[in-house]
């Protein structure tokens, strides 16, 4: 037991006298024989399905929900009856709730004051896991103290009477819709911008399958 004790802690030692490289980093990676994710640059036609339909069915999924708690008094079931006799896309097509300028502002408002606080909020500079080309993303973690900012923001908003924030609940619907919305869009940005202007282009891993690739 002895042995065992001391020869960990010289392990120990030597690791903590080794200064940390990102090529230091993969071969141990490679040493314990793990996969460094994100490198698989084939994918089959089922798995091009599959995210696809994760991506039509997840929208749809929250719209169902909304529409239930709306009209249907919270119950999954009866909304359900109603889809399999109305069918599946005229269901969708009279329930989906529709966006309004007014609800797109706020939400731009809101999505641009979380930009503002995430850039000049005091937070922990972090690093994540190395990414498949090597390198190691730096994050400030301050999403805590935004959080509460933002509140104490609304708060304020709301007593001083510039915004009702029951307007959020009376146009939840209109959110929901908007929140959908927003996630396709920015995953779209995101892949143009792999193409045009890549942050880390080594860390890019494209079939060469257009269907594939935007999928």
């Amino acid at each position: 037991m002895s042995d065992i004790t001391i020869t960990n802690s010289n392990v120990c030692a030597s690791a903590r006298k080794r200064p940390f490289t990102i090529q230091g980093a993969i071969d141990e990676r490679s040493q314990d024989k793990i996969t460094v994710w994100g490198r698989k640059g084939t994918t089959s036609a089922l798995g091009g399905m599959a995210c696809l339909a994760m991506m039509v069915a997840c929208p749809m999924i929250t719209i169902f929900w909304w529409t239930s708690l709306s009209h249907y008094d919270g119950s999954l079931y009866h909304a359900g009856v109603s889809m399999v006799k109305a069918g599946l896309i005229p269901f969708f097509i009279q329930n989906t709730p529709g966006t309004t300028l007014p609800v797109v502002t706020v939400y731009t408002c809101w999505t641009l004051s979380h930009v503002i606080l995430y850039s000049f909020l005091p937070g922990t500079r972090c690093k994540g896991q190395l990414t498949p080309a090597g390198n190691l993303l730096e994050y400030k973690i301050n999403g805590f103290l935004a959080c509460i900012v933002s509140l104490l923001l609304a708060g304020a908003l709301h007593y001083y009477g510039l915004f009702d924030l029951a307007f959020v609940a009376q146009n939840w619907g209109s959110f929901v819709c908007l929140f959908n919305i927003y996630g396709l869009l920015l995953a779209l940005v995101f892949y143009i911008k792999a193409h045009v202007s890549p942050t880390h282009p080594e860390d890019r891993k494209f079939s060469g399958e257009k269907y594939e690739q935007t999928i």
